[in-house]
Formats: structure tokens, sequence, C-alpha cells
């Protein structure tokens, strides 16, 4: 049997989150987060109906921060056999982001860490050079963090639905900032989900592939 593994990324970063992973993974691009794209919806529903056509009943889907989002709404849609988020959540953490796009907030989230310094806070310090050239910035990404911002409305009782549907697992760097430790938990809480964890930050799947694969290769057995 083929077991297929699609991976979502998240802003500010691109497929090549997944790109170190010594795994056969399919990455896609998403538009307007990693390309440049005056995309005229930024609705998680669009980027839902973006990513549809790559699932089936043999996929496992992981998702990564936004990414991880997106992908418990996908499995929603089509039955996937497995979903792994890693960095991401899925109840009211949602609410206060929406909070951090309005005026003067913005400035202070967006143009003070949006872009470069979320990226470095994603992995250790010795790593922030490369980590930045690892992912070029995508022109206006602070202004693309705060539109994906505004739009933070993911179905009320995602979690619950999406664990109703497909097993969850969940992947995480035990040293992540941005989704620290207490987020895994309640995610984990709400799908029922155990949770593996691994070396590194925020970007735990870049900056510890080797690691990370085998945290997922557990899940999935080989």
């Amino acid at each position: 049997m083929t077991i297929r593994i699609v991976a979502l990324h998240g802003v500010p970063t691109s497929p090549a989150l997944w790109g170190r992973l010594p795994l056969a993974i399919e990455a896609p691009a998403l538009l307007g987060l990693a390309t440049p794209n005056d995309r005229p919806d930024w609705s998680l529903d669009s980027f839902v109906a973006e990513v549809l056509p790559l699932l089936d009943a043999d996929t496992v889907l992981i998702g990564h921060d936004l990414g991880g989002v997106i992908a418990a709404m996908a499995a929603l849609r089509v039955r996937v056999r497995r979903l792994v988020l890693t960095g991401t959540a899925l109840g009211a953490y949602w609410a206060p982001v929406r909070l951090t796009a309005r005026a003067p907030l913005h400035l202070y989230f967006y143009d003070r860490y949006g872009g470069r310094r979320f990226l470095t806070g994603g992995v250790a310090p010795a790593r922030a050079d490369d980590v930045l050239a690892a992912f070029p910035p995508v022109p206006d990404v602070s202004a693309r963090m705060r539109a994906m911002a505004r739009e933070m409305r993911p179905p009320p009782g995602l979690a619950r639905a999406a664990a109703a549907r497909v097993p969850v697992s969940l992947v995480w760097g035990r040293d992540d900032r941005w989704y620290p430790p207490w987020v895994a938990r309640a995610v984990a809480r709400g799908t029922g989900a155990t949770i593996t964890w691994v070396p590194g930050g925020h970007l735990c799947m870049w900056e510890a592939p080797e690691a990370y694969a085998r945290g997922l290769e557990g899940i999935l057995g080989r």
C-alpha cells in the first residue's frame, strides 16, 4: 500500500520548510504565502480549496502553523489517512491573533516581528543567518501576515470535528517560542492526539530534519 505525504507550509515560509526531511514529501506552494501573488481572497476557505485536489484516502496530511489550520479544514472535506500537526493551533488561540492585525497593534506584531524576526525566532540563534537564506522574503510579507491574521476564522469546534473524522497526531518542537508547549497540549486535548516532541523550535522540521523524520516514522510506521 502506498502512502502519500502532503505537507503544507505557513507564512512566511515556503515548501523549502520540508525540503531537508529524508522522506518523499509533496509540498505545494500556497499562492500568496510562498510566492508573490496579489491574492483577492485571503480567507481560509480559499486556501482549503487550493489544497483539496491534492488529497485522497491514501494521503497523510501534515500542516505547520497556518498550514495546520488549512490542513485540518481540508480533512473535513476529504477523508485522509492521517492528519499531523506541527506548531499550529485549532482553538481559541486565533481570536487574539485577529486582534494583532488591528491598528496600532499591527505596528508591533507585524512591522517589528513579521517576516525576518518571525523566522529567526523560530530556530536557535546560531541558525538565524541560515534560516533567512533558506526563506528569501516575499514582497510585503508583513502585510501578507497581517492580511491572514485578519481572516483567522477557523470553524468553531475544528479540533473536535477533525478528530472525529481522521486520526490526528502532533509532532512539536520542544523549544517553540511562537507556539509553546501549552499550545501543543491544548491541541492534544481537543483532538485526543498524542504529542511527539522533537528538538528545535517553531521550524523544527527544517532545524532538526532527521529527528522530525524519526518522529513522523514512529507515528506512521515504517
